[in-house]
């Protein structure tokens, strides 16, 4: 869950997160970078994620923050004829956040950690418009009506971020959780468009976009 966007300053809702994880080793802490309230179908994957800050309390130090990419680009679906895909394979999805525009600047961590599946969007054919069918989503279990549903974006890759350490955990359950957090994020690796975008800005800016 998070909240307004943040500068990147603590907040008592991160401060206390830090401290939940500092003095209780057995605390480890996934949180989601939040979704951009403001997706424009006029600028790239890459901009939005720019233009949009991560959520408090996604700032807090000791806790795994997760931004959302996607390799999700099959549109089958007949209502959304001509339209395209708005993220390319490879790239962040196109409603996560960063810590690229954050003005409290170096004082703050970089943000997320690692980006997982988010699922992606589409373009209508004029490109003013943009929706997210199903074909391009994540398909999950349901508590309410049926027995499937569909999930996406920042908290979409938060679960995923979230099974991955508990699968750790239960192959390795005498690990600290510092551990598990560093074999998370070491183990991460940016992938063919990740790189490209480093090379057309900097390595801090594709830190703050997408991670380790």
């Amino acid at each position: 869950v998070t909240a307004e966007p943040t500068e990147g300053k603590p907040s008592s809702w991160s401060a206390s997160i830090d401290n939940f994880a500092y003095e209780d080793s057995k605390r480890l802490f996934v949180i989601s970078a939040g979704n951009n309230p403001e997706i424009s179908s006029s600028l790239d994957a890459w901009d939005n994620a720019n233009l949009s800050k991560i959520q408090d309390p996604a700032q807090a130090w000791n806790a795994i923050t997760i931004g959302a990419y996607t390799e999700h680009y099959s549109l089958r679906n007949a209502t959304y004829t001509d339209w395209r895909i708005f993220s390319d394979i490879g790239e962040v999805s196109p409603a996560t956040s960063s810590s690229v525009r954050w003005t409290w600047g170096k004082n703050s961590p970089i943000k997320p950690e690692v980006v997982f599946e988010g699922g992606n969007y589409a373009i209508s054919p004029c490109g003013t418009d943009f929706d997210y069918p199903e074909d391009l989503l994540l398909l999950t279990t349901s508590g309410v009506r049926n027995d499937l549903t569909v999930h996406k974006d920042t908290s979409a890759a938060t679960a995923l971020a979230s099974k991955f350490i508990a699968e750790m955990t239960q192959k390795y359950s005498n690990y600290w959780p510092e551990t598990l957090r560093g074999l998370l994020i070491d183990s991460a690796e940016w992938n063919d468009k990740m790189r490209a975008y480093a090379d057309r800005t900097s390595v801090m800016v594709a830190l703050r976009t997408f991670g380790y």
